[in-house]
């Protein structure tokens, strides 16, 4: 059967940079690898397949943070030119309702994301009034991305990647290192108001503390946050929770290594009903604003050592991957990796 291409709503999947360029710019064995499990897991009866979301929104920018506005579109058409990606398999979000953010966050804040002060706080740089409707078209739809990658693998009991989201700074009466909103917070929120009482997993591996999810929940022990990042961005304290903080240039044997000493447990002792994982690529060497020295091979070993744990076949536990941090326009690449895989 001819494979049918992937296409978002306009029809038209395809990112400057593409193709060649960017399928040679990857290793061979990655994608490789990519394919072979691909076809491994269509075979066996406890693969329910991965989905991608995305949403053309999430291209939207601004000039103050150097963010590649075209990652989620570079991803998912790198998959495309290496046959591992079906139409059927990416969904489109739709926007989050009030409700659902007001789940999470306080309405005298969001109301104050009309006011372009709050959004410079939140940038650390003036903003516009064109780039405040379009920052916030942008995160808005995030969330709802995170929303529907829930529903998907809990639906699936399989892998959904929302190619945005991860904004885990943002708490409930504040935002800061450029999340408005969090997304993983109002996600859970939401699940919680419509019955669903498994514990929950947050792991969060991007560069940047993950104190928003963590302060949201710090007095919920059924979501469980787990953090490895450079230095504390607030009080690590939580009833749930795991904060440790590794300093800066940090190596893939120091990240490696902790996540083989401290994950596992966490996994066995809270036993799961739905892991979230925040794969920020700004540890990565190359990032524009990160301190790790993080390889491209530490990074995917990191990647694969998460679902691995999580995703074994005696017990496959759904599993939302999003995005985090990523500075630069190599960001997209090391997301890349990870999916082929």
């Amino acid at each position: 059967m001819r494979r049918r291409r992937a296409y978002t709503p306009s029809m038209a999947l395809r990112a400057p940079g593409s193709g060649d360029a960017a399928r040679l710019s990857l290793p061979a064995r990655a994608v490789r690898a990519g394919r072979r499990h691909w076809r491994h897991f269509r075979r066996h009866w406890w693969w329910h397949g991965v989905r991608l979301v995305y949403h053309e929104a999430y291209s939207g920018n601004l000039d103050v943070v150097p963010l590649d506005r075209q990652r989620a579109e570079r991803v998912a058409s790198f998959l495309d030119e290496e046959g591992l990606l079906l139409r059927e398999d990416i969904r489109i979000p739709r926007h989050p309702s009030l409700r659902n953010l007001m789940r999470v966050h306080d309405s005298e804040y969001l109301e104050s994301l009309q006011d372009r002060e709050t959004l410079t706080r939140v940038f650390g740089a003036p903003v516009s009034d064109a780039e405040l409707e379009q920052v916030i078209e942008m995160q808005r739809m995030m969330v709802g991305g995170t929303i529907l990658a829930t529903i998907l693998a809990l639906r699936n009991r399989g892998v959904a990647v929302n190619l945005g989201g991860g904004l885990h700074h943002a708490d409930r009466s504040s935002g800061a290192g450029f999340c408005l909103f969090n997304d993983v917070a109002v996600a859970i929120a939401r699940l919680r108001a419509k019955g669903y009482r498994d514990p929950v997993l947050v792991v969060d591996l991007d560069m940047h503390d993950g104190n928003g999810t963590r302060s949201v929940f710090a007095r919920d022990p059924t979501v469980y946050t787990y953090s490895l990042h450079a230095e504390h961005w607030s009080d690590p304290e939580a009833v749930a929770s795991t904060a440790i903080a590794l300093g800066g240039g940090v190596s893939d044997e120091v990240l490696l290594g902790t996540l083989l000493k401290t994950l596992p447990d966490v996994v066995h002792t809270v036993r799961p009903g739905l892991v979230i994982y925040i794969a920020g690529t700004d540890g990565a060497a190359d990032d524009a604003l990160g301190s790790w020295k993080l390889s491209a091979k530490g990074m995917l070993r990191r990647d694969q050592f998460v679902m691995e744990l999580v995703r074994r076949r005696g017990r496959a536990v759904p599993t939302v991957v999003v995005l985090g941090g990523g500075y630069g326009d190599r960001s997209w690449k090391y997301t890349a990796r990870f999916a082929a895989w």
